[in-house]
């Protein structure tokens, strides 16, 4: 799943533990990774909530009642 913003591109890849993050003003190109490192730069949690906020946004305005899924 990955989510993009005129700030950050934030990327999970669930069940493989992969998680790349990037600052796309500073870093247009994409080479430093802010989730490689022990302790996560603070844009990574912020790319995570907003990913969240967006996945849930998703399945909340899903037309397929869930007891259907």
């Amino acid at each position: 799943r990955t989510l993009v913003t005129d700030e950050l591109r934030l990327t999970e890849i669930p069940g493989h533990g992969i998680t790349e993050c990037f600052d796309l003003r500073d870093d247009p190109d994409e080479m430093i990774n802010l989730a490689g490192s022990a302790s996560d730069d603070p844009r990574v949690a912020t790319g995570r909530e907003g990913l969240l906020r967006e996945v849930v946004a998703l399945l909340d305005s899903s037309q397929v009642p869930f007891h259907a899924a």
